[in-house]
């Protein structure tokens, strides 16, 4: 009973609320629930989150996006991302915003442990794994960052067109990306992350072949190779 007791209050410490829990505070206005939201106490903040969705509207999802920023516990954060994949397309362009800018779990040079499942990885900024929710919705609305170089949000946007196109099947132009790399040539992160976005595209076989002659990073190598068989296996099937 005394570990239960404890698990339950760790899990609290982190913003964790029970479904059906927030009923208590369901008869909350708006204002109420902003107010809420900026409460002391971390479960305070993620009934919050998880009540305003109610009201679907474009100051809902701001005030959802600037506590996103400032949340620190992990299921008010989990919370409020929900909250923002539920009030729909009106929350891409703000998310957007936040790309790279939340957090410091963003990878900030290439991995030297290679992936080596044939899925394709979580984006690890928290922005992008919200933003993959809206599937091929999302796609024009980081495309900016593609076209236009952003040295913030543009290898998080990378992340989403890459996962987003292998799970949906986009027509997504993917000479964006090897621009990308053609301009960069001197960027092993942006590099490895475009070669990895590569792998979703079956037409970027001929590029990522000619790559294997021209990079030297080994772990960009490694990258590479396992994009051409990524989508190898896939046009064979």
């Amino acid at each position: 009973m005394n570990k239960l007791l404890s698990s339950n209050k760790q899990l609290q410490s982190r913003g964790f609320v029970e479904y059906g829990k927030e009923v208590i505070y369901k008869d909350l206005n708006k204002h109420k629930l902003i107010q809420l939201l900026s409460s002391n106490i971390s479960t305070d903040r993620t009934t919050a989150a998880r009540l305003i969705k109610g009201y679907i509207d474009n100051e809902t999802v701001l005030v959802l996006c600037s506590a996103l920023q400032k949340e620190t516990k992990l299921y008010t954060k989990i919370e409020i991302c929900n909250s923002l994949t539920h009030l729909g397309l009106i929350s891409i362009a703000p998310l957007t915003q936040l790309l790279g800018k939340i957090g410091d779990n963003q990878h900030k040079k290439v991995d030297l442990k290679p992936f080596k499942k044939n899925s394709y990885p979580l984006p690890r900024d928290i922005a992008a794994r919200t933003i993959i929710r809206f599937k091929s919705e999302a796609i024009p609305f980081v495309d900016k960052y593609i076209a236009d170089y952003n040295s913030i949000a543009t290898p998080e946007a990378i992340d989403v067109i890459g996962y987003v196109c292998f799970y949906n099947n986009n027509s997504y132009n993917h000479t964006k990306l090897i621009n990308i790399i053609n301009s960069n040539k001197d960027n092993d992160l942006i590099v490895w992350k475009t070669i990895r976005a590569l792998s979703s595209f079956n037409d970027s076989l001929p590029f990522l072949k000619q790559q294997l002659h021209c990079i030297k990073n080994r772990y960009i190598i490694e990258e590479i190779k396992r994009s051409i068989r990524l989508i190898t296996n896939r046009v064979v099937k």
